[in-house]
């Protein structure tokens, strides 16, 4: 594949709380992917975007990954260091714990994947496109729920 470097992916998460089913997308100018998940969260669906992006991109180069999700972001530039560092234990638990080794692992043996938070709903085209997409597969996962 041939792509812009760095590579810049927009990430988004997005799930209907009441029935416990989101969706996940990547956007760049390239490419497009996205998919339903059922039985899970908000913050889960952030963390898996991002994880489906540097998972099947990161190794293209340098990647830059851009999110609205300050929980992911902060997660895996800040929080999840410390948390490797104390044996991955914090006191009350880690939530999506093993998604966020999955990500960790890729992450920290690459210098050349780089995290920058964009404001959510505030104009940015890629994003407003990684929320849709996630958005409408949030849907699909309903609709799988459903029948």
């Amino acid at each position: 594949m041939n792509f812009e470097r760095p590579l810049k992916v927009w990430t988004d998460g997005s799930c209907i709380v009441q029935q416990k089913v989101g969706g996940w997308a990547i956007v760049s100018k390239d490419f497009q992917e996205s998919g339903p998940v059922i039985g899970t969260t908000n913050n889960e669906m952030e963390l898996y975007a991002i994880y489906k992006a540097v998972k099947k991109y990161g190794e293209y180069d340098s990647i830059e990954v851009y999110s609205d999700s300050q929980y992911a972001i902060n997660t895996l530039t800040n929080w999840a260091y410390t948390w490797k560092a104390n044996g991955w234990k914090k006191k009350g638990g880690i939530k999506n714990l093993q998604l966020i080794q999955l990500i960790f692992e890729i992450v920290e043996n690459n210098d050349d994947i780089h995290f920058h938070y964009v404001r959510g709903h505030n104009g940015d085209e890629m994003n407003e496109e990684a929320d849709k997409l996630a958005k409408a597969a949030a849907r699909s996962a309903l609709q799988i729920m459903l029948e």
